[in-house]
């Protein structure tokens, strides 16, 4: 069983966000938010 086009969609964003420095600090279970941060040095 493979990741449903959401799935996929939010592993390319979080993917994404990574290679260009952010982290994501906090993934909500029951609700569509993501909390990134990024050292600004």
């Amino acid at each position: 069983m493979g990741l449903s086009k959401n799935d996929q969609r939010l592993e390319d964003v979080l993917n994404e966000h990574g290679r260009q420095g952010w982290r994501a600090i906090h993934i909500a279970e029951n609700l569509p938010r993501v909390v990134f941060e990024r050292n600004k040095n």
